[in-house]
């Protein structure tokens, strides 16, 4: 029986000891060294995040007003009566600031203006860093095609490589242009 080990008491295992002179870890200086390590990566990291994500609402804005602009068109064809674009902050009902975001409704009654019979075909509220600005108080699309001529200026403070125009012309075209037509002066 020599190649058996030999069991404790009553034929169990007993529990090796650990000596803690024997045991490893993380020196208070190597701690410092990995959080200095991660504080440098972050501070790289945070700005080009931020910048993603100002871009990823600057291209939302665009895409939202380009689709909202296009909904407007096709409905007021689809419906044969005038459907209209306004700044809203409720999305209920018309503003007076583009910022917060808008609604397009069918003016049923053609009334040219929201009320009680109207139907809101879409909205879009929005808060961020992100502003159209433009001199339209409302944009309107004709069944016939005819529409109010406007220009909108989708714009960033902070960054003016992101600012970009969108351009409504008479007959209905809608065009995004880029940041060197955009006039965020307005």
């Amino acid at each position: 029986m020599n190649n058996q080990r030999s069991l404790g008491m009553g034929g169990m295992h007993q529990a090796p000891t650990i000596a803690w002179r024997n045991c490893s870890g993380l020196t208070l200086i190597e701690l410092m060294v990995a959080i200095a390590i991660v504080a440098i990566m972050a501070s790289i990291g945070v700005p080009s995040f931020r910048e993603f994500m100002l871009e990823q609402q600057a291209e939302s804005q665009r895409d939202a007003m380009m689709n909202s602009l296009a909904t407007a068109r096709v409905s007021a064809k689809r419906f044969s009566a005038p459907v209209y674009v306004c700044p809203s902050s409720d999305g209920s009902s018309c503003g007076s600031d583009w910022n917060t975001g808008w609604l397009v409704y069918l003016d049923s009654d053609r009334d040219a203006a929201l009320s009680t019979g109207d139907e809101v075909l879409s909205s879009h509220q929005y808060k961020g860093k992100i502003e159209i600005l433009t001199s339209a108080t409302e944009l309107r699309f004709l069944p016939n095609g005819i529409n109010t001529v406007a220009n909108l200026n989708i714009c960033s403070n902070e960054n003016s490589q992101l600012n970009r125009a969108i351009s409504v012309n008479p007959i209905g075209a809608i065009e995004l242009q880029g940041s060197a037509n955009a006039d965020c002066t307005l």
